[in-house]
């Protein structure tokens, strides 16, 4: 059986948001339609356009702000930040994830993802 390979984007509104960041996913995404990306969702809407291989989960209560998310570089704010992306995937199982390196929180994220039962 040929199961495509799930690549779990530590990435949200990827197809709302305008930037450097964003245009790079979005055309990792174009050029690999035999792998399968989520990324989470704040702002963008489940109707908004994307292609197929591109699926959205709903990033459940975010409430960083974006001037917060880019500024504020603590510890706690950081571990947080991993919670709440691993508590939207929570019993889910992804090949790979992945993430900017203009994101702070990987350190947390692997066990964030754990504590969650999100398997990799």
């Amino acid at each position: 059986m040929n199961s495509k390979l799930k690549i779990l984007l530590l990435q949200k509104d990827i197809y709302r948001s305008h930037g450097g960041g964003q245009t790079v996913y979005q055309k990792i995404i174009q050029k690999s339609p035999n792998i399968d990306f989520f990324y989470f969702i704040y702002n963008e809407k489940k109707s908004d356009p994307r292609p197929k291989n591109a699926h959205s989960i709903l990033l459940k209560d975010f409430q960083i702000s974006t001037e917060k998310y880019y500024k504020i570089q603590n510890f706690h704010y950081q571990a947080t930040l991993a919670n709440t992306f691993a508590e939207s995937v929570k019993n889910r199982t992804f090949d790979i994830v992945e993430m900017a390196d203009y994101d702070c929180f990987g350190k947390y994220i692997r066990s964030a993802l754990e504590k969650k039962k999100c398997n990799l």
